[in-house]
């Protein structure tokens, strides 16, 4: 199946149909990679903490090919492994600043909602609003989730909030990770996971689906990843 590469700041495409930007198409697939290791200490984890299995997600707000996978295929793979304690889902940012403007003040929002316990909310009524991205949505969703306001609008004008973010910029970097979404799915153990396999793109369900299989398999035989 045809499925979306990933936006990175230094390959967008002018499309004739859009004044946005189009990147380009093609097979995404996960690929196996030495075992770096990805540090969760601080992370937004969604799912149960006895999860073995975890799925990164390296994502920008303002990118149309994230919002796609959340509409499309996050429900089933939450439905599927997250909620059924299988996997735990990771949220890490990796706005892409020089073509999403809106990127890293979207993050912004979300991680100072974190700071009040109302992360996957914001997150989720981001990505609902992808087309309305703008400084003066964020306290208007910060009001709608219950936020103190007085806590959310000190968090996003707190230079250290800013830092938090660049931390997973910095981690992509040293992944090989330069657009969004990305993803990497490897082992938990404690607060780091040890990446067995990596996509840049949106997978399918089902590539998602045969990955954790696997990696299922061979964590119950005590064999090494494959």
């Amino acid at each position: 199946a045809s499925t979306s590469k990933p936006a990175t700041a230094e390959t967008p495409q002018r499309s004739a149909k859009s004044s946005g930007i189009a990147y380009r198409e093609g097979a995404v697939s996960f690929v196996r990679i030495a075992p770096p290791m990805v540090g969760l200490a601080g992370a937004h984890r969604m799912g149960s903490a006895q999860a073995t299995i975890g799925i990164v997600e390296f994502s920008d707000y303002q990118c149309p090919y994230c919002r796609g996978f959340h509409d499309q295929v996050f429900p089933r793979l939450k439905k599927e492994y997250v909620d059924t304690g299988i996997a735990q889902f990771i949220h890490k940012d990796l706005p892409l600043k020089s073509i999403h403007p809106q990127a890293l003040p979207a993050a912004l929002a979300a991680s100072c909602a974190g700071a009040q316990q109302r992360f996957w909310p914001m997150h989720e009524a981001l990505y609902a609003n992808h087309g309305r991205l703008a400084p003066t949505l964020y306290p208007q969703l910060g009001r709608e989730l219950g936020l103190d306001e007085a806590k959310f609008t000190a968090c996003l004008g707190d230079a250290s909030r800013e830092q938090v973010i660049m931390r997973d910029v910095v981690e992509a970097r040293g992944l090989g990770i330069t657009g969004t979404p990305s993803f990497v799915i490897g082992k938990i153990q404690g607060d780091e996971l040890t990446v067995v396999r990596m996509a840049k793109g949106v997978a399918s369900f089902e590539d998602f689906a045969q990955e954790i299989e696997k990696l299922r398999k061979t964590m119950d035989s005590g064999a090494t990843p494959q």
